[in-house]
Parts: C-alpha cells; structure tokens; sequence
C-alpha cells in the first residue's frame, strides 16, 4: 500500500538510481559498454521522478500508487519495440525494477 513514506522512499531511491547511472555515463569503467543503457536508465528515472511530482500534485493519495503502475506499465510497453536498442534496453531495465520495488512495497 502506497503511504507518504513509501511515495517518498522510492522518489528517493529513483533519484539515487539516477545520479549512479550518471556518474557511470561520465566515467565508464574499462569495461563499460553500456553507455546507452545508462543513458536510458538516466532518462527513464528522470522522466519518473518528474510523473511522481505531477501525480503527488494532482492525485488524491490513494491514487497515486495505481496512477505511476499505469504510466510505468505504458511506458514499459513502449520500449519493448525497441529490442536491440541500447537506450531502450536501459528505459526497460529501469522500469522492470521500479516495477519489481513497487510490488514488493505494497506487499
């Protein structure tokens, strides 16, 4: 069940999860092929921090939990057109695990 704590918490987590992959992007490790997928997961984090502050904004409390499912599931749905895109891999990986917290936080 979605609460202030939990709405904040994952806000929080996002964020995190935002700026890791940013950093990652302007210093890529030896290794580091994944570039585009950072940049995905960049922009998918960013673009979701900016839904979670419009629905706070606009939605009742209890709505605003199934509200960012619905834009994640379409979003999620979006990317998956895009299979051998690296930036659209990084947006699905994202989403999947935002996903994944939310089912877990509303067990």
């Amino acid at each position: 069940m979605m609460t202030p704590e939990t709405w904040r918490d994952l806000q929080g987590k996002l964020i995190r999860d935002r700026d890791h992959h940013d950093w990652a992007i302007g210093y890529p490790g030896p290794d580091d092929s994944g570039a585009e997928r950072h940049i995905g997961r960049v922009a998918a984090y960013d673009a979701l921090v900016t839904d979670m502050d419009l629905i706070a904004l606009t939605r009742p409390p209890g709505d605003c939990w199934a509200e960012l499912r619905d834009i994640l599931a379409v979003n999620r749905a979006q990317v998956g057109h895009y299979p051998n895109d690296g930036e659209m891999i990084g947006r699905a990986e994202a989403y999947d695990e935002v996903l994944a917290y939310m089912a877990e936080g509303s067990a």
